[in-house]
């Protein structure tokens, strides 16, 4: 009996410590990011999402969340949380919570064949990475399988490509990536600022001059529908000068990707210049 009672608490003793062991090994941490600066913290006024930083064991483990509804923005695997490494499995979900892209990183770098999504699930195309530069073959496919083009490139340059009908034929290929464009094009975007940038009075006394750099999102219309601020001019009047004057841009051409239009974020510099 006494020997059941000793082996009992053996193995009470090494159970508990067990659990106390992996318990004590899970750390599990909240932080606050800024798209602005790629992943540096801030706090939570500034945030532009909310970081869970979990520690098992020698895996670290990254889930990224919308501040404002919580919806799950990406997870990943980081070889360091201080600095920001990733390295291994990364996982982007959409607007909705629902897969978007996923494929490795190694030493931050996208490596191996990624896989991106269309909104409802299905497989849209693959592209391959060797030390986060596109090097291999980008495939699309149709919603329903079929192979839609074939890309060749070597260090991010297109190299040749192909792009087919439903049915299995070569068609005229069209570009993969469209980015979108100022209705007119570039000459047309100098002249809107021209003509619509108020350079206020206030700062024009005061001798202020600047670049800022905004950050605008182009939707599938052409509208924009956000813009900051992601290098100041260093003078607050100038920056907001900027922000308005670009929220009140015409619609654009939207951006396009393997024929359909999607979201494209781009910076646009705006310079503020006094005449002597």
């Amino acid at each position: 009996m006494k020997n059941k009672i000793i082996r009992f608490s053996t193995f009470l003793f090494v159970f508990i410590s067990t659990y106390l062991v992996s318990f004590s090994q899970v750390k599990i941490d909240t932080v606050y990011i800024t798209d602005a600066d790629g992943e540096k913290e801030t706090t939570n006024k500034n945030a532009s999402f909310y970081r869970v930083c979990k520690m098992d064991g020698t895996s670290l483990i990254a889930v990224d969340y919308n501040i404002d509804d919580s919806i799950k923005r990406c997870s990943a695997y980081y070889k360091s949380f201080n600095p920001y490494v990733k390295q291994g499995h990364f996982i982007d979900y959409n607007s909705e919570g629902k897969l978007n892209f996923e494929g490795d990183y190694f030493e931050n770098e996208r490596s191996g064949t990624w896989t991106y999504y269309f909104p409802t699930g299905e497989r849209w195309y693959t592209q391959d990475y060797v030390d986060g530069h596109s090097n291999g073959f980008l495939k699309s496919y149709f919603k329903t399988g079929e192979v839609k083009r074939v890309e060749k490139y070597l260090d991010d340059k297109f190299v040749e490509g192909n792009c087919y009908t439903l049915a299995g034929n070569d068609t005229a290929y069209y570009e993969m990536y469209i980015m979108p464009s100022f209705p007119g094009g570039e000459d047309e975007k100098r002249k809107y600022f021209q003509q619509n940038i108020n350079y206020p009075k206030e700062a024009r006394k005061k001798g202020q001059e600047g670049k800022v750099f905004v950050k605008i999102r182009v939707i599938e219309n052409g509208s924009i529908d956000t813009s900051f601020v992601i290098r100041t001019s260093s003078y607050p009047l100038l920056d907001d000068a900027a922000v308005q004057c670009i929220q009140n841009m015409p619609t654009w051409t939207p951006g396009y990707k393997d024929g359909i239009p999607v979201k494209v974020s781009i910076i646009i510099p705006v310079s503020f210049k006094l005449e002597n």
